[in-house]
Parts: C-alpha cells; sequence; structure tokens
C-alpha cells in the first residue's frame, strides 16, 4: 500500500466525523471499562479527541500486531468493571480509542482521507482507499 510504505511507523485506523466527548455512548461504554480508562476518558476535553473506528486498522504487519496486542490486553483486562459484574465484555470502541490515543499517540495515528471517507457519509469519492459505509 503506498500509504504505508510513505508512512511505515503509523498505525492506520478508520474515524468517525465526531469526538470521543461529547458522546453518551462512549461514555456509557467507557464507565463500563471503568478504572484507568475511564480516568482517561473523563480528562479529555470535549471536541478534541477525534473518534477512532475499528471498521479500518492497518499498517506495517509488526505495528498491527503490536497495536492488536496493546487492544486485546485491555479487552481481556480482569479489572474492567463490566468483567468484574460478570456482564458480557463489548467494549471495543473505547479500547480502541484508549490504547490508540492514549497509549500509541495521536503522532502515530492516520485517519481520514486518503485512508477513508467520512462515515455514513457514503461519498462516492475516487481518491480515498476505503469508502467508509
Amino acid at each position: 500500500c503506498v500509504l504505508v510504505a510513505r508512512q511505515p511507523d503509523k498505525i492506520f485506523v478508520g474515524s468517525q466525523p465526531s469526538h470521543i466527548k461529547p458522546f453518551p455512548y462512549i461514555q456509557m461504554k467507557f464507565e463500563e471499562m471503568g478504572g484507568k480508562y475511564l480516568e482517561w476518558y473523563k480528562a479529555q476535553e470535549d471536541g478534541k479527541v477525534t473518534l477512532l473506528n475499528a471498521g479500518i486498522i492497518g499498517g506495517r504487519r509488526s505495528r498491527v500486531l503490536d497495536a492488536l496486542a496493546e487492544i486485546n490486553q485491555a479487552l481481556l483486562d480482569p479489572m474492567l468493571e463490566v468483567r468484574r459484574n460478570g456482564s458480557n465484555v463489548r467494549v471495543n470502541m473505547p479500547a480502541i480509542n484508549y490504547v490508540f490515543h492514549a497509549q500509541l499517540g495521536d503522532d502515530k495515528i492516520v485517519t481520514g482521507a486518503p485512508l477513508h471517507s467520512k462515515f455514513w457519509a457514503y461519498e462516492d469519492r475516487a481518491d480515498v482507499y476505503f469508502k467508509h459505509k
């Protein structure tokens, strides 16, 4: 992929045209994670952190595997509030946003065009690699 060849140290991820705050659904999901994840979420400013979407994740194999290992650690964390309550663990969106923003850092993320079109906009574009719904 040309994008990966140009920026081999980056991780490529989908995003939505919104932010993690204020977003009631994402807040609820971070509350289900609890602990350090919820603390990080609460510390973020409204309208500042792009909401990443798990529908597109890519990059050099080693970068992607490292990122997936971090996401896996978050999803399997025995201290997740939802796990401690015995509920189903459905926190992939907050886990990805936490790992990519808080652990990998925004300087290591590539999102938006030319990687993908605007989420849910059904754009007919030839200048992006993925038409994101």
